[in-house]
């Protein structure tokens, strides 16, 4: 694709963000048809994985940072689309560090945890900025998840900050930290920590649907029982 240009951005008619007189957001748009994800197709379209990179690449090199981390999102290894993702990477929202750590898991493990962390930014999770605490959490639980068993303290630390200050991925922090005061192979096994724990994970976790996590309710009834 060669080297991303910069551009400004103006806004256009009818919403679209127009660059370099080309309307990246209709890029976007078309790609959700070529990807299948509507209910029905445009006419003259139908699934094409190809076509739809090609778009998000073209999104991205006009500036659309969101197209840059669904070509990640759909598989894309383009060169130009890692300089991009380094280049963005600095910004408060940590999109750019989330999406490249993304690119980067199978291939460079290591890589990928080193832009986890940048991405993480726990000293403004700390102090509950609202900054895209979504993709700034997310990354903090991808490193606690790889620090284990090299660094369990920090692990832990951070899990615990997600857990117990309910951020994003709160539910599932709380959920491996049950787990962990369970099984002591992390950290010593204290049965009451992980009732509790479990009981945060079955509130906090959204994707587990508006009950929480089921998973988690369980393990906390069920330990509940035991104890007596």
């Amino acid at each position: 694709m060669g080297a991303l240009p910069a551009a400004r951005l103006r806004p256009g008619g009818c919403g679209e963000l127009r660059i370099l007189g080309v309307a990246a957001t209709e890029d976007l748009y078309q790609t959700t048809q070529y990807l299948g994800w509507r209910g029905k197709s445009v006419v003259g379209t139908g699934r094409d994985p190809q076509r739809a990179e090609a778009l998000l690449l073209r999104a991205c090199a006009l500036g659309r940072d969101d197209g840059c981390e669904t070509a990640v999102a759909v598989g894309s290894h383009d060169p130009a689309l890692r300089a991009r993702l380094e280049a963005i990477c600095g910004r408060p929202d940590s999109g750019g560090c989330r999406a490249l750590a993304r690119m980067l898991t199978h291939d460079d493990p290591s890589q990928a945890l080193a832009w986890y962390a940048k991405g993480c930014r726990a000293e403004a999770l700390a102090k509950d900025d609202p900054v895209s605490d979504s993709r700034r959490a997310e990354c903090c639980l991808e490193v606690a998840k790889r620090l284990v068993p090299s660094d369990a303290a920090r692990a832990i630390a951070l899990l615990d900050l997600l857990c117990v200050n309910e951020k994003p991925w709160g539910g599932r922090a709380c959920r491996i930290l049950g787990e962990s005061y369970v099984d002591g192979k992390v950290v010593p096994a204290q049965p009451a920590k992980a009732v509790e724990y479990f009981r945060r994970a079955c509130r906090l976790d959204p994707e587990r649907g508006p009950k929480g996590d089921s998973y988690s309710c369980a393990r906390a009834r069920e330990m509940r029982k035991k104890r007596g």
